[in-house]
């Protein structure tokens, strides 16, 4: 029997894949490094910031860097993410009379590979952010996705 329902957030509450990838390539072009639409969707989408950086410099041939240059893209990446956030994020129609409709059943949680910051940004915006009991983002779990720490957590 059901008795509690884990969302994620990108693609499922927000369309906001679109806006990852021109943020991740935009980065990536900085490092020489063009990735195509098509490559994002089939290599790096599965993965949280850290895991698709790491997977793209090493694809691509390119030594992993320390942690302070890891830490430098994830920043940029963030950073641009967050404008492209503001300017064009799309909340999927009819997400919030759902949530709230599921939310007198079942209690419900979310697991994102996103980092807090978004996640709290979307379901504000999406007005559904009072009706999760368990809220775990990338920033809270040690091994990001495709790992499933934040879906055991939520």
């Amino acid at each position: 029997m059901l008795r509690a329902i884990i969302f994620d957030m990108d693609g499922v509450i927000c369309d906001s894949e679109p806006l990852h990838m021109q943020a991740f390539q935009e980065i990536l072009k900085n490092e020489g490094i063009m990735i195509t639409d098509q490559e994002y969707y089939d290599k790096y989408l599965a993965h949280d910031d850290r895991g698709s950086f790491e997977e793209a410099l090493q694809t691509h041939s390119r030594p992993l860097p320390d942690l302070k240059g890891l830490n430098a893209l994830l920043t940029a990446k963030a950073r641009a993410f967050d404008e492209l956030m503001k300017e064009r994020m799309i909340i999927y129609p009819g997400v919030d009379a759902f949530v709230k409709k599921a939310s007198q059943k079942y209690s419900l949680a979310l697991a994102s590979g996103a980092r807090r910051l978004e996640v709290e940004y979307v379901l504000k915006k999406a007005k559904i952010r009072d009706v999760f009991s368990a809220i775990v983002s990338a920033d809270e779990v040690k091994n990001g996705k495709p790992q499933p720490e934040a879906f055991e957590q939520a």
